[in-house]
């Protein structure tokens, strides 16, 4: 298995985007930030993703060797620099996280004492990596998965940075949670729609093969507007002004994306690279923009 297939930059780079933006909030508000609490949510979260990663790569590939060995097959071999882990290597990897994330979460009790719903974020956390990985629930080889990291990344991560400086949630959190979520659903949309051929032809399961091509991009149009008619329906119902403007100033970016998939659905010839790269900026600007509105005021 290939190291960066375990680390899932990007997937790292998500939840600590949303992450960050939550603790930006519990300052927005008023709330004294802690550094190390911070730090130490941060690595518990980061600890949970890669351990459910690590597994989730073992497991898929012991179940899936045929097919993977077909899809081997067609595409290049990977370069001799390229670091490769055996599977004890990705299981040691595993044990290793989630040693980390037990140790973390043993600090976190003693330094938080009772925050219920610091708790309930974490334990929602662990589930939802768990039955992202493991059988026999194993979401992420049945078409549920990707719901499982927009869940994760755009809620649990968002909430965790909150709660954990403040100890309570607020309603901020939901009008900005409920956006990120659907933009990340988005996403892993336009990045499955590129293996969709290979993936029905091997019966591989995830989200798009699920929902089938036409309907796949039809979604996905409807899920990026949908992102933004819900911060202007949050703006109604109290969102600060300046995050408002801070959100839809990646409107163009995801428009642009709407109109790389519109092309793909007309028969145009695909430029996966620039489609895989807008929709990580869509949401990527969004929750950027908003960290820094709320880090800002």
């Amino acid at each position: 298995m290939r190291l960066l297939h375990v680390l899932q930059p990007f997937f790292l780079f998500a939840t600590g985007l949303t992450y960050f933006l939550g603790a930006g909030i519990s300052r927005y508000l008023g709330a004294e930030l802690h550094w190390d609490w911070f730090l130490a949510g941060l690595a518990w979260m980061a600890s949970v993703q890669l351990g459910a990663q690590a597994v989730f790569g073992y497991f898929n590939t012991m179940n899936t060797k045929q097919a993977q060995d077909q899809v081997n097959k067609q595409t290049s071999k990977p370069s001799p620099s390229e670091l490769r882990l055996s599977g004890q290597s990705v299981l040691l990897i595993a044990l290793a996280c989630f040693t980390a994330a037990a140790s973390l979460t043993v600090l976190l009790i003693s330094q938080l004492q009772s925050v219920p719903v610091v708790y309930l974020i974490m334990v929602l956390g662990l589930l939802a990596g768990l039955s992202y990985t493991l059988p026999p629930f194993a979401l992420a080889t049945r078409g549920y998965g990707e719901l499982i990291l927009a869940f994760s990344f755009g809620f649990l991560a968002l909430a965790l940075g909150f709660t954990i400086q403040t100890g309570s949630m607020h309603r901020l959190i939901l009008m900005i949670a409920f956006p990120m979520v659907v933009l990340l659903i988005a996403m892993f949309i336009a990045l499955g729609l590129r293996n969709y051929a290979r993936d029905s032809r091997l019966s591989i399961q995830n989200l798009v093969t699920r929902m089938g091509w036409s309907s796949a991009i039809y979604f996905h149009n409807v899920f990026i507007l949908s992102a933004y008619l819900l911060v202007g329906l949050a703006a109604l119902l109290g969102l600060p002004g300046f995050a408002l403007w801070a959100a839809l100033l990646s409107l163009p970016v995801g428009l642009l994306e709407i109109w790389q998939m519109w092309r793909i659905g007309q028969g145009g010839k695909p430029n996966w690279k620039a489609l895989t790269i807008n929709a990580a900026a869509t949401f990527s600007a969004m929750a950027y923009l908003l960290a820094y509105s709320f880090w800002t005021h």
